[in-house]
């Protein structure tokens, strides 16, 4: 007898939350690796005559204290876009056959995802096209890139990980 899926929306949001905790730390971890290291060589450049390994602590220290403060901040967004991310994706993906494979599941996180974060970049471009058109591609790949391919990538995996949850429950093997 095969045990019925049931959709576990407590796990799905809590999870999402999880991973919306660690994917900003992530983020916050290569920009902080990427600013030090860009800043230190800048530096390096142009060395002062004296007390340059404290120059390079106090700038590694004012960078780590900023990716804190900036982590604090937008970690609370990325907990609620996790938790609304991983409901929705454990309602949508709860409605493919269970027989559908796994990968099915990941193209529905993919889609998902794609789907909200055109919903949230969309508009801030309507309003602020001149402002958006001017800004250089290094920021662009700081604030949007890297952040749009981090959580592209994680709920591709998420609904591929719903739905092989679904097949082992319904399947088991």
């Amino acid at each position: 007898m095969t045990e019925k899926f049931r959709p576990r929306l407590g796990t799905a949001v809590q999870g999402g939350a999880q991973l919306g905790w660690q994917l900003t730390l992530l983020y916050a971890f290569i920009f902080l690796f990427t600013a030090v290291v860009g800043s230190s060589l800048t530096i390096l450049e142009f060395p002062p005559e004296e007390g340059l390994p404290g120059l390079l602590l106090a700038n590694a220290l004012c960078l780590m204290w900023a990716v804190l403060i900036f982590t604090s901040f937008f970690s609370l967004a990325a907990v609620v876009l996790g938790m609304a991310t991983g409901l929705i994706l454990e309602k949508w993906v709860g409605r493919l056959r269970v027989d559908v494979p796994a990968a099915q599941g990941g193209w529905a996180g993919f889609l998902t995802a794609c789907l909200i974060l055109l919903a949230i970049q969309a508009f801030p471009y309507m309003w602020w096209k001149p402002q958006v058109q001017n800004i250089p591609p290094s920021t662009l790949w700081f604030w949007f890139i890297i952040p749009d391919i981090l959580y592209l990538l994680s709920s591709s995996m998420a609904g591929w990980v719903i739905q092989r949850r679904r097949q082992n429950v319904v399947h088991p093997s």
